[in-house]
């Protein structure tokens, strides 16, 4: 089919091919109008260009788009790349402090103190028989500890860690108490250790005492203890009230009624273990 057109009032009209060259009138305005093939190639071309350029356009959006999608990957894998090098920096760092602090003695609570090991050999060259000595040794045994396991005690020990801080050693003691309670070898390895490393520190002898007389019924290794805490000036009334408790079962009724006064004047009022009735 030939589609023709008016110039002048724009009427259009479709003749078949056989119509070519023709001239009819426009019904609309009469101007005559020749039925060119010409008009009919042109509108097939506009026909055929226009999806081609369409064509064009959306290849050219495409190539837009995956440009600017290539820019996005290359800014994601640079942001990644960064964010890797600062994770494996802080990591780097805190090792390095971690390092650090295993290698440094906490001044605040052991200042000039030096590594355990010349601690105790100049304490033995000064005090053979010194009282720190009697509380923290191996010669454990069940005839002083009823349930103490001096092979359970060299078996923990076998895992123990060497070289860090006072502040380690305490906190992990006391890990071990919350996890395992006060019948724990590695609790007491790790208090004594803290004693050895700021043996001025009364609390970590009560904390050892209480290991020694509830975990293990070392009564006497928990006195002895409680003995140092309240000697380094650890004077609380559950310390002496703890005391009291071994005194009383080692024997010392007298030692008992005096540390039950001590307790009661320092603001302990529980008798749990009814040594008043003692």
């Amino acid at each position: 089919m030939i589609k023709a057109s008016c110039k002048i009032c724009g009427f259009e009209k479709e003749f078949q091919d056989k119509f070519a060259g023709k001239i009819f009138k426009c019904p609309s305005c009469t101007t005559p109008v020749k039925i060119e093939l010409n008009d009919f190639i042109e509108e097939a071309k506009k026909e055929i260009e226009l999806p081609l350029e369409n064509d064009k356009t959306f290849l050219n959006n495409k190539n837009e788009i995956n440009s600017t999608n290539k820019k996005l990957y290359i800014l994601l894998g640079i942001l990644v790349f960064i964010i890797l090098l600062l994770f494996i920096f802080n990591t780097y760092k805190q090792k390095s402090k971690d390092t650090e602090e295993t290698n440094v003695i906490d001044t605040t609570t052991a200042t000039n103190v030096v590594s355990s090991e010349e601690y105790w050999k100049s304490k033995k060259a000064e005090t053979p028989n010194n009282v720190e000595e009697e509380i923290i040794d191996n010669n454990l045994n069940s005839k002083s500890c009823g349930e103490f396991d001096l092979n359970l005690y060299k078996e923990a020990k076998l895992n123990f860690i060497e070289g860090y801080t006072y502040s380690y050693y305490f906190k992990t003691a006391w890990d071990y108490v919350r996890n395992e309670g006060e019948k724990s070898y590695n609790a007491v390895l790790y208090f004594e250790e803290a004693i050895k490393l700021n043996p001025e520190n009364g609390g970590a002898y009560s904390d050892l005492g209480n290991c020694y007389r509830d975990g293990f019924k070392c009564y006497k290794k928990a006195e002895a203890a409680y003995n140092e805490a309240i000697n380094k000036g650890f004077q609380k009334g559950f310390v002496y009230y703890n005391r009291a408790i071994c005194r009383y079962e080692n024997g010392n009724l007298d030692g008992m009624r005096e540390d039950l006064q001590m307790a009661k004047e320092y603001g302990w009022s529980s008798d749990n273990y009814n040594l008043s009735d003692k």
